[in-house]
């Protein structure tokens, strides 16, 4: 079965590799941080791009939702670039569009909080590597899904590519692993197979 990949450019600046070769994503935006301390909350920017067709995601809706907070939403430009301020750092329930896009762990006004959507039989996992405790991105960590296996780049940003099927089969448990020499490892379950375009931040305790 013929895998199809998408490949970000622009904000994203993902570098371009066939589905079944590893990638070693170099990360999205250098930096967010121009967004700046909002005073009530932090404040980032992102961009929402298509996962397929690389086109940005204008006028769409983006919902960070916070167990204790509850939602902060915002709405893309004609680039798909967005701002938004939200309560706290912490995880929050990402969605596009009212489609569940992910989970983001914001660990700042510098969080790349860049996002991509897809309603098709794509998958993948994409996002930041954080320590736990100082909430900086952590670089050259493994993140291993499946067979595949990349490293976090410079900024703490991971992406793994799969298969686009025609037809998604169900599938037993999968787990995401991620390692470093000097971190616990961390595990996490996927799902029931792996199905969808995600963002997945992931973060590791040192030890």
């Amino acid at each position: 079965m013929r895998l199809r990949c998408a490949v970000l450019a622009g904000a994203l600046a993902l570098s371009a590799q066939g589905c079944d070769e590893s990638t070693r994503p170099t990360g999205p935006s250098e930096s967010n941080s121009r967004a700046g301390p909002s005073g009530t909350g932090i404040r980032f920017t992102g961009r929402v791009v298509d996962y397929v067709t690389q086109s940005p995601a204008a006028a769409a809706a983006v919902v960070f939702t916070d167990a204790q907070f509850g939602p902060s939403q915002t709405t893309t430009n004609a680039d798909g670039q967005y701002v938004l301020t939200v309560p706290r750092t912490g995880v929050f329930t990402v969605a596009v569009e009212g489609v569940v896009a992910g989970t983001a762990r914001v660990n700042g006004t510098a969080y790349l909080g860049d996002l991509l959507i897809h309603r098709g039989t794509c998958a993948a996992r994409y996002g930041l590597v954080i320590d736990v405790r100082t909430l900086r991105p952590i670089e050259r960590a493994t993140v291993t899904l499946g067979e595949r296996r990349v490293m976090s780049g410079a900024n703490g940003w991971y992406r793994i590519d799969l298969s686009c099927p025609d037809v998604v089969q169900p599938g037993g448990t999968i787990m995401i692993y991620v390692m470093r020499p000097d971190y616990q490892m961390r595990q996490q379950v996927v799902g029931r197979g792996v199905s969808g375009v995600r963002r997945l931040d992931l973060d590791l305790q040192r030890r």
